[in-house]
């Protein structure tokens, strides 16, 4: 009985560590935002993939894939093409001097101990500033509920312990069961415009503007859209290839999200 060549373990190996370098580079570009994969998990799962691949001598496609993943982590991050694809993503108007009935912050995410992430955090910091400079007195928010293992968590507590920077304290309503800006949309304007609250100021992450904005005026709002502040990212002046990379990864991801709610006809 012939047992399996030493080479073939080897080769194994190897597809294991192309299979890791693989994924690392395709979620470098924004592919795993796009199927809901960003854990490190999934590095051991494309690991053993690889492994199995290259055990049947078929891992010439990973090479391939991860040859061209880095060809265009190169070309993004040490060219300016991203440069003018981010500012077309953005929109920032200008705020009307009669103000608006009311501030709309779309939520982001949150972790296991019910604090929002950085990204709702900068949003909602961005919807007070706008409360203290008497855009409107109301501010619309919408609940994130996450469930880790046995315990769920909402995002109310945080919410509130940043709103409390406001000035004055505002008339403050929140939103439920929404999964998404369209959710978003829709669930704010069943609440929103029968009180007569049509004009809005949206405050979201700079590149989701485009996308979310047009979602919000779709169902019947007039909105002014304005971008949060962002510590992960200077988009209006990006600089380095890690930014420009970083950049790459929101831009592709609005993108895609841009065409296919216009399929649905959402914007």
């Amino acid at each position: 009985m012939n047992l399996v060549q030493p080479s073939r373990w080897r080769a194994a190996i190897t597809g294991f560590l192309l299979g890791a370098m693989t994924w690392h580079l395709v979620t470098e570009l924004g592919m795993g935002q796009l199927i809901g994969v960003t854990d490190l998990g999934a590095l051991g799962i494309a690991g053993v993939v690889g492994a199995v691949l290259g055990f049947f001598r078929r891992s010439a496609i990973l090479w391939w894939i991860s040859a061209v993943a880095l060809l265009l982590v190169f070309a993004i991050g040490w060219t300016q093409w991203i440069a003018p694809q981010v500012e077309s993503t953005v929109r920032a108007d200008s705020l009307p001097a009669a103000g608006v009935d009311a501030i709309v912050v779309l939520s982001s995410d949150l972790s296991p101990s019910g604090t929002i992430s950085t990204t709702g955090a900068d949003r909602l910091e961005s919807g007070v500033e706008l409360l203290n400079r008497n855009v409107a007195h109301r501010i619309i928010t919408t609940r994130i509920t996450r469930r880790f293992g046995i315990r769920t968590v909402v995002s109310d507590d945080d919410q509130r312990r940043i709103l409390r920077l406001a000035t004055h304290p505002p008339e403050h309503t929140v939103i439920d069961s929404v999964h998404s800006t369209h959710d978003e949309a829709l669930r704010i304007a069943a609440f929103a415009l029968p009180m007569g609250w049509k004009y809005i100021a949206l405050v979201t992450s700079p590149l989701h503007t485009k996308r979310a904005c047009a979602t919000f005026e779709r169902v019947g709002f007039l909105v002014t859209c304005v971008p949060s502040i962002s510590r992960d990212l200077s988009w209006h002046q990006l600089r380095g290839p890690t930014e420009r990379v970083r950049a790459f990864e929101q831009w592709l991801y609005e993108r895609l999200g841009w065409w296919k709610y216009q399929l649905k006809g959402w914007v």
